[in-house]
């Protein structure tokens, strides 16, 4: 790999550059592992765990909005909606103003889960964040994720 044309700011130290993508890539595997974990503890997908906390999070979710998000085929989110209907997580309404259209929405089962996964986190988290420090770090890493997308190439769902 040619490092000649790499560049690191001005006011970045190299090493402090890796230690943050280090832990970045440690935390990734952390919530990787946990996100399995609450998964098959719930007796859902880890996709379908990602979901239920998108919609929980997100008013006026459709499944086209779903598939561009996961980056997934209509077709699989078709099917992983349905998985979640009829496990009693979410639940398909008619879109207000598109009679085409559909919304997800969680069931009160869909939100019991979420805030199960919210509980675990705060347990973990207990100790590590108070209030101001916990927006400050969800804030932190929300600039961080927005940091990445202009060097992301544009992805379309696939259908």
């Amino acid at each position: 790999m040619d490092t000649t044309s790499a560049r690191t700011p001005v006011d970045v130290d190299e090493a402090d550059l890796l230690d943050l993508l280090g832990a970045y890539q440690h935390l990734q595997a952390q919530n990787l592992r946990m996100s399995t974990h609450l998964s098959t503890e719930l007796e859902l997908g880890p996709t379908d765990l990602r979901v239920l906390l998108y919609l929980f999070r997100t008013d006026n979710v459709s499944p086209r909005d779903l598939a561009t998000l996961l980056e997934h085929t209509t077709g699989s989110i078709t099917a992983m909606v349905d998985r979640l209907e009829k496990s009693g997580h979410l639940e398909r309404r008619p879109h207000p103003t598109d009679r085409r259209s559909q919304l997800l929405h969680l069931t009160d089962a869909g939100t019991d889960a979420v805030h199960h996964v919210r509980d675990v986190y705060q347990t973990a988290f207990d100790g590590v964040f108070t209030g101001p420090a916990l927006r400050t770090a969800s804030k932190t890493l929300r600039t961080l994720g927005d940091a990445l997308i202009p060097h992301l190439p544009e992805v379309e769902p696939r259908n």
